[in-house]
């Protein structure tokens, strides 16, 4: 589900109606946590398991470690963190890179292992590495575990960062969830406002930029040097819109719900 498809439109609309309707702040975190499970759905929901599996497992591990104390059994739950969490990563993101690598030196042997049909799924590294991030603060001492499970799903999950970031501490976002869902309308002038400056890059200056770029690119040959240069400009500026805006986007939001991410 694009940030700029009608389908997101609907969904962003249908939270900030309920969350102005309901005001008991679990309903309201339940909100946003159903919120982002339909919204990560919507991609495949067949990883939905995925996400749920490793937010139940970090969260465990967080709390296990500050009940167990300082020793063999806190270096443990991290290990065991580290293992799960990096191997996840590593199966559905490199295995067939390891496995074409070591085709390409059995192959004179006359060896060939099939590539694995595996699907990608979205935002992998994004949670990954934010529920790592999270373990190890806990594991250093420099965050506490939130007894809230709700909180921490929310935190994994957050839709409007989900996919493309940006990445934040566990230590500074359970923070602010913790004191509830505020709808304010300073938050909501203020996430507005960054969230159409991300719509207009994306939508004004990044997508119309692809038009060019993609048009010189295609065939190169049949324009000038100086032609192509404006290509190759073209292009850099659109990948920089499309990041800026999404992340634009996704702070707006985020600020209107009463999270900040910047």
């Amino acid at each position: 589900m694009s940030f700029v498809s009608v389908e997101f439109g609907l969904l962003l609309t249908t939270v900030l109606a309920l969350l102005f309707l309901l005001r008991p702040v679990a309903l309201r975190k339940l909100v946003v946590l159903g919120a982002s499970c339909i919204f990560y759905a919507y991609w495949d929901w067949r990883f939905l398991g995925l996400i749920v599996f490793m937010t139940v497992l970090d969260y465990l591990i967080a709390r296990g470690m500050i009940a167990s104390g300082a020793g063999q059994v806190r270096r443990l739950l991290l290990i065991t963190s580290l293992i799960v969490n990096l191997g996840l990563l590593a199966f559905f993101k490199y295995l067939n890179f390891f496995i074409d690598s070591l085709n390409s030196l059995v192959s004179p042997a006359g060896w060939h292992l099939a590539n694995l049909n595996i699907i990608l799924p979205i935002g992998i590294s994004f949670y990954t590495f934010e529920t790592l991030s999270y373990v190890i603060d806990v594991y250093r001492g420099n965050a506490e575990p939130t007894k809230s499970l709700l909180d921490y799903a929310i935190f994994v999950t957050f839709f409007p960062r989900l996919v493309a970031g940006p990445i934040m501490r566990a230590k500074h976002f359970l923070p602010q969830l913790a004191k509830g869902i505020p709808l304010e309308s300073g938050n909501l002038f203020v996430g507005a406002q960054i969230f159409l400056r991300g719509l207009f890059k994306k939508l004004v200056i990044a997508d119309n930029l692809a038009i060019v770029a993609d048009q010189i690119y295609a065939t190169p040959s049949l324009y000038s040097p100086l032609t192509v240069w404006v290509g190759v400009l073209a292009y850099s500026i659109q990948i920089l819109c499309d990041f800026s805006g999404y992340t634009d986007i996704a702070i707006g939001m985020a600020k209107i719900i009463g999270i900040d991410l910047g």
